[in-house]
């Protein structure tokens, strides 16, 4: 291990940090095994949780909270950039996770001298809303401007949001001990959530937003409970939480339907569960579906995931489009498979984090 002195400076840039969030997820991943070997900060906008920031501060890192901003708040933000990048100067790298903020944080790492600037590609997809996606093109293109280096989480995201650029792959990569198949916590965690034997569990994570589009999954499940004897448990936060509540009560499932704030142990919550289900309007990859097939669910996701997140026979793709019921009839025609323990997917595949890691460092190491 390297005196932090000598280790690579990175500036790492999320929109948040939250164990809620896919991103946060895949950035966290990768920092619980560089951190040894890369000095890596934060700068994020939000923390209403602060399990990742303290594992962060307790490695003797440090995490920035940057104010919010909006086109109305341009000036007070390109002064904070300013400010904070002056003072900040001696970092070897700022690791962009934000395509929509690189106009402004690289624009001022640039200025201040700081050699490597990282835009991460995360999607296939300006935004959730046509507004905010008009908003979004042409910002991300100015942002690019200041990036000299590139990362993707996938080839499509990497393909959509750099076109013909040259880019690097990281992939979404866990750990495969950490998500194995484990009967025994499936018991606990079934008693702990009030699951009966009976009962078949469905599952979605992630944040309460369009993007996810829970709102149809609860339409759908509303069908799948006629038939089988089931609940839903959806791990989350974000804008839509109220929203969603309000549907499911005017379907009438309340007593049907979990949903459950974010956690740092969602594998425990995928054991429990009997099939996990993301009917995303668009996805980079998802890391979700990499942890649901590590773990032996049988995984349901729409046709705008992309093809490389099928990483066992486990997946299955419905296309977007298709009814309440299409999906609720794929569903059920999958209720009964064996669960088993799946030992060499994420290695096969690319996704196992202790060899992905390993090549992260690499990387870093020959950009500087």
């Amino acid at each position: 291990m390297e005196s932090d002195s000598k280790k690579i400076r990175i500036l790492t840039i999320t929109p948040a940090l939250n164990v809620c969030g896919g991103m946060e997820s895949y950035v966290m991943n990768y920092y619980s095994r560089i951190h040894n070997d890369i000095k890596m900060d934060f700068a994020t906008h939000n923390v209403t949780d602060n399990t990742y920031k303290d594992m962060i501060e307790k490695n003797g890192d440090k995490v920035f909270i940057f104010p919010r901003f909006n086109v109305l708040k341009l000036g007070k933000a390109n002064k904070f950039a300013d400010e904070f990048f002056k003072e900040h100067h001696d970092y070897d790298i700022v690791h962009c996770h934000m395509a929509n903020a690189a106009f402004l944080y690289l624009k001022y790492a640039k200025k201040y001298g700081i050699k490597v600037r990282i835009v991460h590609s995360h999607q296939n997809k300006y935004a959730d809303k046509l507004s905010h996606a008009i908003r979004n093109v042409p910002i991300v293109k100015i942002g690019l401007r200041y990036a000299n280096t590139f990362f993707a989480c996938s080839k499509l995201a990497g393909d959509f949001l750099f076109k013909r650029k040259k880019y690097y792959l990281v992939n979404n990569a866990i750990d495969a001990k950490r998500f194995k198949y484990d009967p025994n916590m499936r018991k606990k965690m079934r008693k702990e959530l009030g699951i009966s034997d009976d009962c078949f569990l469905i599952g979605n994570v992630g944040r309460y937003c369009p993007q996810k589009n829970q709102i149809f999954l609860v339409d759908v499940f509303s069908l799948v409970c006629e038939k089988i004897n089931s609940k839903l448990i959806l791990i989350g936060e974000g804008e839509l939480e109220k929203e969603l509540k309000e549907h499911i009560k005017e379907l009438n499932i309340e007593d049907k339907v979990i949903m459950h704030p974010p956690v740092d142990n969602i594998e425990d919550y995928y054991q429990a569960m009997d099939m996990f289900v993301l009917p995303s309007l668009y996805e980079g990859l998802g890391i979700v579906n990499i942890e649901a097939q590590a773990c032996g669910l049988k995984t349901i996701v729409s046709d705008k995931v992309p093809d490389i997140a099928k990483i066992s026979d486990l997946l299955s793709f419905v296309k977007l489009k298709a009814s309440e019921k299409e999906w609720a009839d794929e569903i059920l025609k999958n209720v009964k498979y064996e669960r088993k323990e799946q030992k060499t997917i994420l290695a096969d595949s690319g996704y196992d984090i202790d060899k992905e890691s390993e090549k992260l460092i690499d990387l870093y190491k020959s950009l500087v």
